[in-house]
């Protein structure tokens, strides 16, 4: 078996091995702020709702390496990872304008001595990263895929 490379094979595979990194780190970039996005359009679907304020706040900010989501209000943390089981007074403000003696009117739980029991988080971010996770290979390899070609 007789192989020739000819001087424009191996100028042509110069170009191709100098142009792949860049077209691939472009790629990759471009991955992860779809991903981010995937992710903050299912983290804002599942957030819990009465003023729609942290469903709101959830952002996908651009860093050196892509995206991140961000959850910009400070009780987004407690919905997500828990918090102890605790008493709330009916007409403290919920920094919406709200106090949460709506929040129970609305969702009929009985006030009792004017405060409320709150023993429940629910996750929002957790799960989005989850349904987008399936997901990621087949978007990856199509823009690998993309980055040879171009290349």
């Amino acid at each position: 078996m007789i192989i020739t490379v000819n001087q424009s094979d191996s100028r042509r595979y110069r170009r191709f091995s100098i142009k792949l990194p860049k077209n691939v780190e472009e790629a990759l970039k471009k991955d992860t702020t779809n991903i981010s996005k995937m992710i903050q359009k299912s983290a804002k679907l599942r957030a819990p709702r009465w003023t729609g304020k942290l469903a709101e706040s959830i952002k996908v900010k651009p860093s050196t390496k892509g995206s991140v989501v961000e959850v910009g209000m400070p009780y987004g943390m407690y919905q997500e990872f828990g918090f102890r089981p605790h008493f709330v007074q009916a007409f403290r403000s919920t920094g919406s304008g709200f106090v949460v003696a709506d929040w129970a009117a609305a969702h009929g739980v009985q006030l009792a001595k004017n405060s409320i029991f709150v023993s429940k988080h629910r996750p929002f971010i957790k799960p989005a990263v989850d349904n987008t996770i399936p997901k990621i290979s087949d978007l990856l390899s199509k823009s690998i895929a993309q980055a040879i070609k171009k290349s």
